[in-house]
């Protein structure tokens, strides 16, 4: 696809980035609401037993984890639209910041990014210059509908039907972890396929989607979710320590301490669900 400055000059990328901050603020509220049915789920495992009380479990998984598949594709729409966004918004302010400054030093842009000289300059130096000036418009013009063609690419991918997990590396091997909603026999068929060094050396990675796969033993899930907070907890609190600032600091201005707002609602969440185990141990 090709583009003319004229094209360029009306694009509004910072529109992307709005964009951008809006899935960000989704993404966050949709993992309060997520973490809040983990907690409800534990205590309800703890207190209810039986056949009703199995299949309820079972669709308070599967609805997390379509909402997990939901705050993914959110999470890869942000960093879509934010990354593209931010290129195309410099790429388009260096563009027409050049094509002014040519304009003042008596040059013509043509829109299709033809650099020429006005009447009264003449030389052959001059049209030198306008030569080397239109190839790196031109250039420009290309980046930009280059760049413009990735980011759509890129929130084609993040809105498609499914976004696979990334793999995982167990003993030297690539380990694909089922997708959140997998039918419970499949990913059962999956865990009892891999050996007990496997399944450990799993366990130890945590990558949280393990503890969301109804299929996978309680006792697993519960090794791995109890990980998982850990980490949201300990990301935030070392931060803290390391900066010699409170934890309430960091959460208040966490780009300050170079983390992100998910960050910060991932360690409230495990704040909360901490205090939760805390309170069932009495």
């Amino acid at each position: 696809m090709s583009v003319s400055v004229s094209t360029v000059r009306a694009t509004q990328p910072d529109k992307l980035v709005d964009a951008a901050n809006t899935m960000g603020r989704s993404h966050a509220e949709l993992q309060t609401v997520i973490a809040g049915e983990r907690e409800l789920l534990s205590f309800l495992q703890e207190r209810w037993t039986g056949q009703a009380a199995a299949a309820a479990l079972s669709k308070g998984l599967s609805d997390i984890a379509k909402q997990e598949r939901t705050a993914r594709r959110l999470l890869n729409l942000q960093s879509a639209l934010q990354n593209g966004g931010m290129q195309l918004e410099a790429l388009r302010d260096g563009m027409l910041d050049l094509v002014s400054s040519l304009e003042r030093f008596g040059f013509a842009v043509s829109d299709d990014g033809t650099v020429t000289p006005e009447q009264w300059l003449v030389g052959r130096f001059l049209d030198g210059l306008a030569d080397k000036f239109t190839a790196f418009v031109k250039k420009m013009l290309q980046l930009f509908a280059d760049v413009d063609e990735n980011t759509a690419s890129a929130i084609d991918q993040a809105s498609g039907p499914d976004i696979p997990n990334p793999p995982v590396t167990v003993g030297g091997r690539q380990l694909q972890v089922p997708s959140q909603g997998t039918d419970p026999a499949e990913v059962k068929q999956w865990w009892d396929s891999l050996t007990e060094q496997q399944r450990q050396e799993l366990i130890a990675k945590h990558p949280p989607v393990l503890g969301n796969l109804n299929g996978i033993p309680a006792e697993a899930r519960d090794q791995v979710n109890v990980a998982v907070m850990d980490d949201d907890l300990d990301r935030v609190e070392f931060v803290a320590e390391r900066n010699n600032v409170s934890t309430d600091e960091v959460a208040a201005n966490p780009g300050r301490y170079g983390l992100s707002d998910n960050d910060i609602v991932r360690y409230r969440n495990a704040n909360r669900t901490q205090d939760g185990l805390l309170h069932q141990l009495g």
